[in-house]
């Protein structure tokens, strides 16, 4: 059984715009203010919890297009999982591909 606990995503969402900022160009030095698909997947990440109160969502896998904030925002789940999760040896992995030759 799952359950969807509002304070567990609020708390996710809360991170990143209340401690986070944007690191490159335009947006440097400003607040990671979520836009509606990315508080979507954080409160579904984070939110949906087992009835132990651990979380179900373990694993991730976004598909955002270029030039939409997806490096900022893996960082950032980076973040929040390394300092949220209580399992003892924790592993937080990211990934990315190019399809461009050469890179």
């Amino acid at each position: 059984m799952c359950i969807f606990s509002q304070s567990q995503a609020d708390a996710a969402c809360n991170f990143f715009e209340h401690i986070l900022k944007h690191t490159a160009d335009e947006w440097y030095g400003r607040a990671f203010m979520l836009v509606p698909w990315q508080e979507e997947a954080l409160s579904t990440i984070f939110g949906r919890l087992d009835e132990a109160g651990n979380r179900v969502i373990e694993m991730a896998s976004l598909e955002v297009p270029k030039k939409a904030g997806k490096s900022e925002l893996a960082a950032g789940l980076a973040l929040v999982v390394l300092l949220t999760t209580s399992t003892p040896g924790c592993h937080v992995y990211g990934a990315a591909a190019s399809d461009a030759p050469g890179t």
